[in-house]
């Protein structure tokens, strides 16, 4: 199986751990970065095998120069429905962080757009993959804990945002998981 091509987009708040991700996949390839600082394309161009020529400012540009087979978007809210349906109309995939967009409407109108499309749009949700989360999901199917009535999730990493990067090593990992679960008993 061929590697699948990225383009990411945005490399503030969790961009740089995308970045560490995407390139210690084997099934994937990272083809280009699309950021609006050039001080955050120089990190990035550290920490990667990148040539600047695969270093952005636009998606546009990125775009005329790279072939991919789909964008990841890690950008504030507000941008994502403009980049996605440029990422659609130029036949790519389309992953992205939390939340999809800004508003219900501005959701409607991107699941409307997409249907337009073969491609797909979808949003990051890693965490549901955690075994504590399956190992619930599992208890629940099997009836083992009775029926729920509240759960609560919490997830809590050690991070420091500031000035469009994150200082985030994975030694330095902190994960606080706290799962509360109310049920009632049948007996």
């Amino acid at each position: 199986m061929s590697k699948l091509k990225a383009i990411q987009i945005g490399l503030g708040g969790f961009g740089l751990s995308w970045v560490e991700l995407l390139q210690a996949n084997q099934n994937m390839e990272l083809v280009a970065i699309v950021d609006q600082q050039e001080e955050s394309l120089q990190k990035a161009q550290e920490m990667t095998n990148l040539g600047p020529e695969q270093l952005f400012i636009s998606f546009e540009k990125a775009l005329e120069k790279v072939q991919a087979d789909f964008v990841l978007i890690v950008t504030p809210p507000a941008t994502h429905i403009a980049l996605a349906k440029q990422a659609l109309k130029a036949g790519l995939h389309v992953m992205m962080e939390k939340p999809l967009t800004d508003t219900a409407e501005e959701a409607n109108d991107l699941l409307a757009f997409s249907r337009e499309y073969s491609q797909k749009v979808m949003v990051s949700q890693n965490y549901r993959w955690n075994p504590q989360i399956q190992t619930i999901k599992q208890l629940i199917a099997a009836s083992s804990i009775g029926p729920i009535e509240y759960a609560d999730y919490y997830f809590n990493k050690a991070t420091h945002f500031g000035g469009g990067e994150i200082s985030m090593r994975k030694s330095f990992f902190r994960i606080w998981l706290s799962i509360t679960l109310i049920f009632s008993a049948i007996y």
